[in-house]
């Protein structure tokens, strides 16, 4: 069985940085791009977005570790075995969390059949800036002959100087060095979400910049992302030669819940099915009272879209023109088996009804206190800021979309979490 989400990163080009570019992004200083680079990327990179800082920021924020159920330990990967109908054991990925509930570390695991037993083979260790911003992230490998880790992969997350995302830079590691190899340059869309994605890498044998991949993202009337198409640039034609597309469904609670990619076919010129992963959820279970890793780290795609508790996945492979069972993901979580509930409600503040059809109320403890509430789209695009003391209503049934992240803001605590829409 294809590993889904390693088959995804395989798919994402990105770039690395030298120490100083590090430094100088930490400070929300812009990097110092290739000579080649620099005049395209102002152009078309840096208008960068609020989206992917919206978006990096809230969900931080409310996959911090206060008021949480439960944790996500692990996933684990089966594969199918057509011949006695059972599933094997194939790959583990584990997570782990820092002070204050972000990814620290992630280490994938395969299993050993000789051994009967999980064997450790690469980790990625996840770096924030004071403002809890993702801007840095280093994969290992595991050497087992030695029991050491040895750097693969650095990739580091350029940081505007209004703190937007709007570059990827990758480092490979050798001879006790990183080399800056590749970089990936965002362009968005009037919606302020990613239109584009353009990845160059270096020819080292001429010491130039040359265009390596494209992205191209779509998304419906609700800001869901439904399609992303991904081309290879041809040297010899001059032209972008497609190569995958990837498609996203969502069920009625906004749950992302088929992902399918499809490679293209040269002789036939068109896109034909490869693979397909299907989710099942607990729907009594909020994805936001979960601490976990971003949703891009599950499934290999910056859609955040997990309005519920994930269980498992379907994993196909299209074989004979059908589709063909090839395993499953199983998600584990620790903790506490109960969520907090569909109203919002912990100890400072209710929110219901929640889903609700276009008015929800929202109300802080102390009826005296002031507060701020903030709406969000899922891609962190704001929708709406209001002041109120003690109680608010919000009308939001004319708003695009059917799941919204919100904040509520007093005096010495900020709330936040999901309302759902149901039109």
């Amino acid at each position: 069985m294809i590993k889904f989400s390693v088959l995804c990163s395989i798919l994402f080009i990105a770039a690395i940085a030298s120490a100083q570019d590090y430094n100088q992004r930490s400070n929300n200083i812009p990097p110092t791009l290739p000579t080649a680079l620099k005049k395209s990327s102002l152009q078309t990179g840096w208008k960068s977005d609020l989206s992917f800082v919206a978006g990096n920021y809230l969900h931080n924020l409310l996959k911090s570790g206060a008021e949480k159920r439960l944790r996500l330990d692990a996933k684990i990967d089966e594969v199918y075995q057509a011949a006695t109908g059972a599933y094997a054991p194939q790959y583990k990925t584990t997570f782990q969390y820092n002070a204050n509930g972000y990814s620290s570390n992630m280490e994938d695991f395969e299993w050993d059949t000789a051994k009967s037993d999980w064997v450790v083979v690469t980790k990625n260790e996840f770096y924030y800036n004071k403002n809890g911003f993702l801007i840095r992230r280093v994969d290992s490998d595991y050497q087992s002959n030695s029991g050491e880790w040895v750097p693969s992969v650095k990739l580091v997350y350029g940081l505007d100087t209004l703190s937007r995302n709007g570059l990827i830079n990758q480092f490979t590691y050798s001879s006790n060095t990183y080399t800056y190899v590749a970089t990936k340059i965002f362009t968005f869309d009037n919606r302020d979400k990613p239109a584009t994605a353009i990845s160059y890498m270096e020819n080292s044998d001429i010491g130039t910049w040359e265009l390596s991949a494209k992205d191209n993202y779509t998304y419906n009337n609700a800001g869901e992302l439904i399609r992303k198409r991904i081309s290879f640039w041809n040297s010899s034609t001059g032209k972008w030669s497609p190569f995958w597309d990837m498609g996203f469904e969502y069920d009625v609670s906004g749950n992302v819940g088929v992902v399918t990619i499809n490679s293209w076919k040269t002789s036939t010129l068109e896109f034909v099915p490869k693979i397909k992963q299907v989710f099942e959820y607990d729907l009594g279970q909020l994805f936001d009272n979960i601490m976990s890793p971003q949703s891009d780290l599950l499934i290999g795609e910056p859609v955040n879209n997990f309005v519920n508790k994930p269980l498992r996945s379907v994993n196909y492979k299209f074989l004979n023109n059908q589709w063909s069972v090839d395993g499953r993901t199983t998600y584990v979580y620790s903790g506490l088996t109960s969520g907090l509930n569909n109203t919002g409600q912990s100890s400072g503040i209710s929110i219901y009804p929640n889903p609700t059809d276009g008015m929800v109320k929202i109300e802080l403890k102390d009826a005296n206190e002031t507060g701020v509430v903030r709406l969000f789209d899922l891609a962190g695009k704001h929708l709406i800021s209001k002041e109120f003391t003690g109680t608010v209503d919000l009308s939001i049934e004319t708003l695009q979309g059917s799941v919204f992240i919100y904040t509520v803001q007093s005096k010495d605590q900020i709330y936040s979490g999901k309302i759902v829409l149901t039109h």
